[in-house]
């Protein structure tokens, strides 16, 4: 559930094989999203995988903030799910 607060939800179109992001939207909460980038970014010195899929990333060539935006979600989906 955290991940859906704080990451811009998209506006997907399927037409058989195909997929494409038309629009995303930018209303989400951004003090929850800056605490998530920023707690990815300090793991790197603290973790083993996420600084190993980091760099993969970034060797991959993706950017910076692409590549914590990446970990970041990678990190939120191994979380487990709160009892509620």
């Amino acid at each position: 559930m955290t991940s859906r607060r704080c990451r811009p939800d998209e506006d997907t179109r399927r037409s058989g094989r195909s997929e494409f992001v038309i629009a995303r939207r930018l209303a989400h909460n951004h003090y929850l999203g800056t605490a998530v980038h920023q707690w990815t970014f300090c793991s790197l010195t603290r973790s083993i995988w996420a600084r190993q899929f980091y760099d993969g990333k970034i060797a991959a060539g993706k950017s910076h903030h692409t590549a914590l935006r990446t970990l970041a979600n990678r990190r939120q989906a191994l979380q487990p799910p709160s009892a509620a």
